[in-house]
């Protein structure tokens, strides 16, 4: 060990420069797979983290349909220890606003946007004093309404609103607005999950706007109880308040299970790539190690004669890069603390309670670090003291077969391709190495154009329709509908009513739906839709949580206590109704089945469906007829889109570590095929000859890894996208998009002579003398 410490010591000290440039190359890259760990454990975390932020979940959402919120009457209940409520505002930016006109708005009046769920991220909140601006009413808003205006805190901006008479008659933006203009000055911008949910530009005033006669509609009433108090005795408190018979409850988290679904996928994603980088930098720093102990092979030469052992060289090598790896690891370490601002990204930022701020990770940082350094450790260590036996080279029977009908500079790249022995080896990892990436890429590339295929069809979230018209809200009179079965070019239509009811204590989105011209019903993704008033079709979510399955029998309670009981005939996929998630969520039904729970139930919507080359019937025009794909998208949908990226990336990194595993191979390749291209040049073979030959010996090891690849990632992706429409209860139809598989196997043969172009070029360039210079 003497030896060995002083052979370290003098190389660590006589060539200090050389040995520092190897621990910086250390150190980079392990700062940033540390910090892509930073990041995946703070998208794990950021649903607790947030939630924290802003004071804890509520027990309950309250929801007020329709009329002034109750917040004041509920928070005065004695089991309720704080109520808190938002409440929209039929308002828009008017146009003489001092930006242009954008998208539209929704507006909400608010007692206090932290309990609510969102954070000020910048400015400030809004309040209602007005000290500093006496002449206006402050709002906050969020992101997408600041960038859709081009507003900055301090701008102001007028609204229009219209009356509550107008609400309530269903003309709200089809007439001009009646209401009292609100004179606006944005003081914050709020995040929060709630964006994820509903990416609709939103702007939040104090609640001291809904003193003014503006139109509302609904309310959302954020409860929290006093300890010790049950949801079932709140529920009971509420009867002492008039109109509680309209309320219905929505879970009272903070980040909501959609949302929450949106960051752990962008979570798991992080995961993939913090582990995907490790293993890439570990190859990579291993092999760079390894080569840096084999240069200094020839100056160990003379002390083998002298006594020397192998065994000794080995470990000297060990204990260099052991000291090379601590050093670099740990300025690794302090690299991440202070790269640890600029992560989470995305949306996730938005979210991040600490996102901005250098912080200390001990679990990932000091974790990751052991991790990183034992797997570079192990790598060198494997590789000093492994000791491969020179095998002789042949090709094997197949390879003699598929060469044949080649040239021959192309045969002769198949066979260094597929040969046995120490070459034939190392070409099977590459191979197998190269078919995982492909089938990883093309999987993830498959899920993504699935994932946009559902976006971009609304019929697979619902929607199963071209157009609705009506009151989704319900308030007001009911329509009074022409006669939709006479109309013409129609070829499919059905009334709807929306609501909700309690199923096993817990409260769910109903709806009713009233074919009146053919069979417009919402899709049906297992067993059938209800027939008669005593059925239901479930979304696939609910029935998951509830337990339940086809034939079960359900009791179903209205808010004014009613209750009737229907039997489970199949699952649904239901279009988006006011206030609910739509999708795999809810209870489908028919309207008769409805009004057997709310006798007074009457339809405020109409879906639907136009002849080829029909137009919306002119007697629905005042009515205000939208496309299907205008509608609402169930928050589920709206947080899977955004999931698109992370396959994306994936596919990306996974194909740069293709492309680099390929070049490495094939200028390994080159240097143990010294001897061969040189038998080649003596022969005759000329330069462009010997391109040819690595060219070929690079097609022949992408074709192969393509044709394991190709099929293992279609069925994957496939499977993937199939599992994750199913757990969200959304239509499961799976398409394999034929031009992208084309492109992918186009895209490897080009990559891969991309690759080979250097190894080629270094093969056609040498001189015979130096490839024959280790015999």
């Amino acid at each position: 060990m003497r030896a060995i410490a002083l052979r370290v010591r003098t190389t660590l000290t006589a060539r200090w420069w050389l040995t520092l440039g190897v621990v910086l190359v250390v150190a980079a890259p392990t700062a940033v797979v540390l910090v892509l760990g930073v990041n995946a454990h703070r998208a794990a975390t950021l649903p607790e983290r947030f939630t924290r932020a802003v004071g804890g979940d509520a027990d309950t959402i309250v929801v007020q349909p329709a009329g002034p919120a109750l917040t004041p009457e509920i928070a005065a209940l004695p089991d309720v220890r704080q109520a808190e409520s938002m409440t929209f505002v039929f308002a828009q930016p008017t146009a003489e606003a001092e930006t242009v006109e954008g998208p539209e708005v929704n507006v909400f009046g608010i007692t206090d946007i932290r309990a609510l769920g969102a954070l000020v991220k910048e400015g400030r909140a809004a309040s209602a004093d007005g000290d500093e601006f006496p002449d206006a009413e402050e709002f906050v808003a969020n992101r997408s309404f600041v960038r859709d205006y081009d507003l900055a805190v301090g701008d102001r901006v007028p609204f229009a609103s219209w009356s509550q008479q107008q609400v309530d008659e269903s003309t709200v933006l089809n007439e001009p607005p009646e209401g009292p203009t609100i004179d606006g000055v944005l003081v914050g911008v709020v995040d929060g999950p709630a964006d994820l949910d509903d990416p609709t530009d939103s702007v939040f005033f104090t609640s001291a706007i809904l003193e003014e006669p503006v139109g509302i509609v609904a309310s959302l009433i954020a409860v929290r109880l006093t300890p010790g108090t049950t949801l079932d005795e709140f529920r009971t408190s509420l009867e002492a308040i008039p109109g509680h018979e309209q309320l219905f409850f929505q879970p009272g988290r903070m980040v909501s299970s959609s949302a929450r679904n949106a960051i752990r996928a962008q979570a798991v994603g992080a995961v993939i790539l913090a582990a995907v980088a490790g293993l890439a930098v570990v190859a990579a720093i291993g092999q760079l190690l390894l080569r840096q102990r084999a240069a200094g092979a020839t100056a160990r030469g003379p002390l083998l004669a002298l006594g020397y052992t192998r065994r000794q060289a080995a470990m000297e090598g060990i204990v260099w890069a052991s000291a090379v790896i601590a050093a670099g690891v740990l300025l690794g370490v302090i690299g991440a603390v202070l790269l640890t601002p600029l992560v989470p990204q995305g949306f996730l930022r938005r979210l991040d309670p600490a996102a901005g701020e250098i912080s200390f990770d001990p679990v990932v940082l000091l974790g990751g670090a052991a991790v990183l350094a034992l797997a570079l450790l192990a790598w060198v260590a494997v590789g000093s003291l492994a000791a491969r036996p020179a095998v002789d080279e042949r090709p094997s029977s197949t390879t003699e077969t598929l060469t044949r009908s080649l040239q021959p500079a192309e045969a002769t790249g198949v066979r260094f391709a597929f040969s046995r022995g120490r070459s034939g080896r190392s070409a099977l990892v590459t191979t197998a190495a190269l078919a995982v990436a492909i089938a990883v890429a093309l999987g993830s590339a498959v899920f993504a154009s699935n994932i946009h295929t559902l976006v971009g069809d609304p019929a697979r979230y619902g929607s199963d329709f071209d157009y609705i018209t009506g009151n989704s809200f319900g308030t007001g009179e009911p329509a009074p509908w022409p006669d939709v079965a006479q109309l013409d070019g129609l070829a499919g239509a059905s009334f709807v009513a929306t609501g909700s009811a309690v199923l096993d204590e817990q409260d769910i989105d109903v709806v009713g739906v009233d074919p009146v011209r053919g069979s417009m019903l919402p899709p049906v993704i297992d067993g059938a839709f209800p027939a008669s008033a005593d059925e239901v079709a479930l979304g696939r979510v609910t029935a998951r949580q509830l337990g339940l399955r086809e034939g079960d029998e359900v009791t179903l309670t209205s808010g004014s206590g009613a209750t009737a009981t229907f039997r489970v005939v199949g699952l649904a996929v239901l279009p988006n109704p006011s206030f609910g998630q739509g999708g795999g969520h809810g209870a489908a039904m028919l309207l008769s089945g409805f009004q057997r729970l709310e006798p007074d139930t009457q339809p405020n919507s109409l879906m639907i469906d136009l002849e080829p080359g029909a137009s919306v019937p002119a007697e629905l025009e005042p009515f205000s007829p939208q496309p299907a794909e205008e509608q609402t998208t169930p928050t589920d949908v709206v947080n899977l889109d955004r999931t698109r990226s992370v396959p994306t990336v994936l596919a990306v990194l996974i194909g740069a570590l293709a492309i680099l595993t390929l070049g490495h191979a094939l200028l390994t390749s080159t240097r143990q095929r010294r001897r061969d291209l040189a038998v080649l040049r003596s022969l005759g073979a000329d330069r462009p000859w010997i391109g040819r030959t690595v060219h070929a010996q690079a097609s022949a090891l992408a074709l192969a890894a393509a044709i394991i690849g190709v099929p293992v990632g279609i069925v994957a992706g496939r499977a993937l996208y199939r599992s994750v429409v199913d757990r969200l209860g959304l239509v499961p139809d799976v398409t394999t998009p034929t031009l992208l598989v084309a492109l992918v196997v186009g895209g490897v043969l080009v990559v891969a002579n991309l690759a080979a172009a250097i190894p080629a070029h270094r093969a056609r360039r040498a001189p015979v003398t130096s490839l024959l210079r280790v015999e």
